[in-house]
């Protein structure tokens, strides 16, 4: 492909990743089945605009659970150590880590890209093995984070609730946004309304990340990358309960990290296993047709992976410069009234991307958030919402 061509659909899906970043609710896959239905763009040129936003758009966003306390489905563990760092005068040290262990995922992660070939695909073939381990992995991080919680029964309760919670509700079309915002975003603002944010500390000083935390989320995108209907907060939480991280540097760091590889390895499986895993990497399958890769490089995967790099390289710095101008900002607001207007915005976004029935979703998610928190439960326990599902989906399989 031309060289002009490449490097404005990529600044073009950059921008893209950018917007959508940005705004709760709104993701890459929403952006991909517009491009899909473009037919004046080339294929390649299209496939370039969709991957540079996916991976862009797990570098920004980060920013929305930060300082607005609004997840999306791959940041909602971020909120509380983002929302703690924030109430410190530390959020665009949050962001600065963040940005840096996405930048650092997405490395490591083309590092990993020969031996996720080997192992997943072409020649060991581990795909099936992996694929029906997994609810036993998921069964095993669920006691893991019910042991080693303060209290045990307090803590199995909420699990139940929250996961019965979304056995019900993740039927319901466009249901996860809200259910997420409702559990880990909107009762975390409430908990926290009269709080008051200090004078954030804008310190462009380096900011020290563990490889051993980057390398950990790597591995948990590659292997959560193959396994379909899987967010990467599943990654994200996999690799937590396995690192035992409690610090909110350590869980940003893995989070970003889980996030960036798995939208990577994503678009890696495409070649690797043939299979689309997530919305966006469909289009690209119905865009062009994917060569699988077995011993020789496919031709397309060159300029594919090269608009990672360069999306990722672009979108660190507009993630820090973002982050910073954000936090110059947000001390300079009452909190109480940042707090309220939060809760606002995350309702009439839910009301906008899933309708009525999404806005009790955010209510009742909201209320288990709140009893969650006033029991003392760990935040992550509230992923039993996806993790309950999950395990009895893969179960029935058996049956």
């Amino acid at each position: 492909m031309e060289a002009l061509s490449f490097i404005l659909f990529s600044i073009a899906g950059i921008s893209l990743g950018t917007i959508t970043g940005l705004i709760p609710g709104f993701h890459t896959n929403n952006v991909a089945i517009i491009v899909a239905s473009l037919p004046f763009i080339n294929s390649m040129n299209a496939v370039i605009l969709i991957v540079s936003a996916a991976i862009t758009h797990t570098f920004v966003d980060i920013l929305p659970s930060i300082f607005m306390g609004a997840p999306d489905e791959d940041t909602s563990l971020a909120v509380l150590p983002g929302h703690s760092m924030l109430l410190d005068g530390l959020a665009f040290k949050a962001v600065k880590i963040s940005a840096k262990a996405s930048f650092a995922g997405l490395a490591f992660s083309i590092i990993l890209l020969l031996p996720y070939h080997f192992l997943v695909g072409y020649p060991f073939n581990f795909y099936e093995l992996i694929s029906s381990l997994f609810p036993w992995i998921l069964i095993a991080i669920s006691m893991i984070m019910i042991l080693t919680s303060s209290n045990v029964w307090r803590t199995i309760l909420i699990y139940i609730i929250a996961g019965i919670f979304g056995l019900i509700v993740l039927k319901i079309p466009n249901s996860l946004f809200p259910a997420l915002s409702g559990l880990f975003g909107a009762s975390s603002l409430i908990m926290a309304r009269n709080d008051e944010v200090p004078e954030q500390i804008i310190d462009d000083g380096d900011t020290e990340i563990r490889a051993s935390d980057i390398l950990s989320g790597t591995i948990a995108g590659a292997f959560i990358s193959i396994i379909p209907g899987i967010t990467s907060a599943i990654a994200t939480l996999i690799a937590i309960v396995i690192k035992k991280a409690r610090e909110r540097e350590r869980v940003i760091a893995i989070l970003s990290s889980s996030n960036t590889s798995t939208s990577f390895f994503v678009i890696a499986a495409l070649f690797v296993i043939a299979r689309a895993r997530s919305g966006f990497a469909m289009q690209i399958q119905k865009i062009m047709g994917v060569q699988r890769w077995y011993v020789s490089i496919p031709d397309s995967m060159l300029p594919i992976f090269l608009s990672t790099i360069i999306a990722g390289f672009i979108a660190f710095f507009i993630t820090i410069w973002l982050g910073k101008e954000m936090a110059k900002r947000i001390s300079r607001m009452d909190y109480s009234t940042l707090s309220k207007f939060s809760i606002l915005f995350l309702f009439f976004m839910v009301l906008i991307f899933s309708g009525i029935a999404g806005a009790a979703i955010f209510i009742t998610a909201s209320f288990i958030g709140i009893a969650g928190i006033k029991m003392g439960v760990r935040r992550n326990t509230f992923m039993s919402v996806l993790i309950l599902p999950l395990i009895i989906k893969y179960l029935s399989q058996y049956l």
